[in-house]
């Protein structure tokens, strides 16, 4: 819980600045990108790095410092990575980049929905998906399509903690309740 806090605290400055800078989406990405290395299967190693103690501080900085050439970092997102290095913090950092996002796309009027339907939906239909949802509730809406030939045909919306079903396979279900009923 304290770490989540501390997390939460790094994100809320760099968050600030970024305001400040205009630079909201920008250093999302950045960071969104370094995760990425940092997480990436592949890159384990990066990863037992940084959170090593066996290696000094200054050989992890000029870690961070060779990987900024390859992922471009801007000088206030690069500058908290190694402020979380300097003071000891930097197994906060998956955390601290997953409260950075989640106030960005509070500080943006992001929304992420999950929309799942019986076929793939090409990215021009999910992208029109979107710009209603937004229409109609307002905000900013990024639509993840997730395939599950259960639903038969229509679809099935999650936002958030709700979800609308407008599946066949649910509208058969309460057909199939209601004849059951009805004898």
């Amino acid at each position: 819980m304290l770490q989540q806090t501390i997390a939460k605290r790094y994100a809320k400055a760099l968050l600030d600045i970024a305001i400040d800078d205009k630079k909201i989406s920008i250093y999302k990405e950045q960071l969104q990108e370094f995760k990425s290395a940092l997480t990436n299967k592949d890159n384990q190693e990066l990863h037992k790095a940084l959170n090593s103690p066996k290696i000094s501080r200054y050989k992890k900085e000029d870690l961070l410092t060779g990987l900024r050439e390859v992922i471009t970092l801007d000088k206030p997102v690069f500058h908290i990575i190694l402020l979380l290095l300097r003071r000891s913090r930097i197994n906060l950092l998956v955390d601290f980049i997953d409260k950075f996002d989640d106030m960005c796309k509070a500080e943006l009027n992001e929304k992420s929905v999950t929309l799942i339907s019986a076929v793939s939906l090409k990215a021009d239909s999910l992208g029109s998906f979107a710009k209603r949802l937004s229409e109609l509730k307002g905000g900013k809406y990024q639509v993840n399509n997730i395939v599950d030939e259960k639903i038969v045909g229509g679809y099935v919306l999650r936002d958030g903690n709700k979800e609308y079903d407008w599946s066949i396979a649910s509208n058969l279900s309460m057909l199939r309740k209601k004849i059951c009923e009805g004898l």
